[in-house]
């Protein structure tokens, strides 16, 4: 069941409500962390993704995975996770839960981390997606961090400008 409510008097949207009463850009579960230098581990958790036509759905991550940020994207856990391209030191990723039920033997329900805040590149067959969270790294290694819910806080300073007189 989908339904859309709005505010009093308005065709302002308040909030929509997809399967088991979990409202969109809400999460339960998928916390993030650094594991290794260049491997992140997510949580099980579930969240509600949506595809290009605009469609949600409420995807459920089982089991914690472990992904290598600096390696092609490959199914499973203590696989790559890079949607595309070659991995650059110093470059924030967001990571992002997706979907393929186009195979409904065999769905997939996994972690991708890309330089695109909004659009992974994404495997083929897998159309629902949503970005739990976003990373930073620095000298080829994710900076260290804590998570509480949807806040990031950096466990160390980062100097953005060095050099700099006005």
């Amino acid at each position: 069941m989908s339904f859309t409510t709005y505010l009093p008097g308005t065709r302002q949207v308040a909030q929509t409500v997809v399967n088991q009463n979990l409202v969109v850009g809400s999460r339960q579960g998928l916390l993030t962390s650094k594991s290794a230098a260049n491997t992140l581990t997510v949580q099980a958790g579930r969240i509600v993704t949506q595809n290009a036509a605009g469609e949600f759905r409420m995807s459920v991550l089982p089991t914690t995975v472990n992904k290598v940020i600096n390696s092609a994207w490959v199914v499973g856990d203590n696989g790559g996770g890079l949607d595309t391209g070659v991995y650059s030191g110093s470059t924030t990723y967001h990571v992002f839960l997706i979907e393929n039920i186009t195979n409904t033997s065999n769905t997939i329900k996994d972690i991708i981390v890309s330089t695109d805040p909004t659009a992974p590149t994404l495997p083929s067959g897998c159309t629902y997606y949503r970005r739990i969270a976003s990373i930073l790294t620095r000298s080829s290694q994710i900076l260290d961090y804590n998570q509480y819910g949807n806040i990031f806080k950096w466990k160390q300073s980062i100097r953005d400008i060095d050099n700099y007189s006005i």
